[in-house]
Formats: C-alpha cells, structure tokens, sequence
C-alpha cells in the first residue's frame, strides 16, 4: 500500500510486494494486528495529503503508541498549526518520557516566543539536555525587557548549553547554520554572518548556508547583497529549489515581481 521495502522481495526478486502481502496473508490470515500503526500518518504527511494533520494528531495524542512515533508525530505537527495540536503539545510538555517533552516543544516551533513563554519556561530547567536546549532556542527572542531577572538567567543559562552543543559539531555545516540563526533571531547580525560564513566554508554546495547569509542581509536592508549571494550560489547550484525560492522572495522584496 505504501510502497515500502520488504525483506521478502529482497530474496525473491522476481516477486513483487503483492506477491509478498498474499504469502502473509496464507500464513497468518487477513484479519491479524501489526504492532506499527502510524505508517499512514507519516505517508500522509511526506506526500502533503490533506488529511496529514489529523492523522498526526491522532497519533501524537495515542497512548498506546510508542513514545518515539508520538513524538515524531509531534515533531512533523509543527507543519500543521491550530489550537487543538498546541491543547495536545501542552498536555506533552509535562510527559514523564523525555522523548514526548522533545517532540513536543516541536511541534511549537511556529509560534512567537512571546506567545510560548507561559508555556515552554519551565523547560528551560529541565533535567535533559536535549529538552533544554530545544526550550531555549524556541525562547531565543522573547523580548528581555519582559523578563524578570531570573528568567533571564534561567534563559542565558540554556542558551549557553545550546551554543556549546553547536560548538561540540563546529565542523559540520549544518551547526554553524543553527548558530547564525540563533545570532539572526537575537538580531546580533555580525555574528550570524560571520557563523554563516564559516558554514559556507566548511561546504559551499551547502544551500541552507547561502539562504541564511541572504536573510541576515534581508533584516538589514540588504536586498542587494543578498540577491548576490543567492544568484552566486545558483551558479553552482542550479538545481536547488530552496536557493530559488530564497531568491524569489528576495526580489518581491526588491518590488521586481
């Protein structure tokens, strides 16, 4: 049904899966229960079907499902934002599994930090790091002239863990990207540019790098300088969508529709 690999067909290569599916059919019978029931909501979901928040819903809030389904159920939710996913996330951010409390933060990635706040705070002391760190970055931007001062402790505290486990990977591009964004939201442009760059560095067929110096440039009134990026990338990348959609977005900005 959903086009999976098995290892059936991996011998019998000249069968097909629906060979494979009526040869289980004659050993157990069609009316037997398979323990993975969330095929259908991740299906739905990478091939953009509508009915794909539902079915993650209704997944994330299973109990009986295990916590790592629930929880990347979750963490594909944040595609699909409303009212009754962020009921369902709340419930989640006080799960014992840690797992749950992950994917649960999440799934809120959309929403403002000023908004999540009531919400996500008290995870930013919470006993797992990764839970800590995913706090934080939702939190990056909550506005410091709100904060009591212990809030603002409590936050510069997991924002440091956050960096330092950017840090830990530096040679990867992909965490010098997070750290340039994380700099974009606290509008500490010298260094989002300069992480950016080093991410470039590490690898320049690297897109979400490009993208991201283009929006650093974007917050500044930098169109121009960002279309340059962008239009350089695409010279060596030309098959890239993401680069393509940056640049689109950078000259409606420009008013070059």
């Amino acid at each position: 049904r959903f086009g999976t690999s098995n290892a059936c067909t991996d011998c019998h290569a000249d069968q097909d899966a629906a060979w494979a599916a009526a040869a289980v059919d004659r050993w157990y019978g069609p009316s037997r229960k398979g323990f993975q029931t969330w095929t259908e909501a991740f299906a739905a979901h990478a091939s953009g079907k509508p009915e794909a928040g539902a079915l993650l819903l209704a997944l994330a809030k299973d109990a009986t499902a295990p916590a790592i389904a629930r929880a990347t159920a979750y963490e594909n939710l944040g595609a699909y934002p409303g009212r009754d996913a962020v009921a369902s996330a709340e419930r989640d951010l006080r799960a014992a599994d840690p797992l749950l409390r992950l994917g649960a933060l999440r799934s809120l990635r959309p929403y403002p930090a000023a908004t999540l706040w009531p919400l996500v705070s008290p995870l930013l002391e919470d006993p797992v790091l990764a839970v800590r760190i995913e706090a934080a970055v939702l939190l990056a931007d909550a506005p410091a002239e709100r904060l009591r001062p212990e809030d603002g402790a409590r936050l510069a505290r997991a924002l440091d863990e956050y960096v330092a486990a950017q840090r830990l990977n530096a040679d990867r591009p992909e965490h010098r990207v997070n750290l340039g964004m994380l700099y974009l939201r606290q509008r500490k442009f010298a260094e989002a540019e300069a992480e950016l760059a080093a991410a470039r560095a590490l690898d320049p067929a690297f897109a979400p790098a490009e993208v991201g110096l283009a929006e650093v440039y974007a917050r500044q009134g930098r169109d121009g300088q960002g279309e340059a990026v962008l239009r350089a990338a695409l010279a060596r990348l030309p098959d890239s969508a993401e680069l393509r959609h940056a640049l689109g977005l950078n000259l409606v900005r420009q008013r070059r529709p």
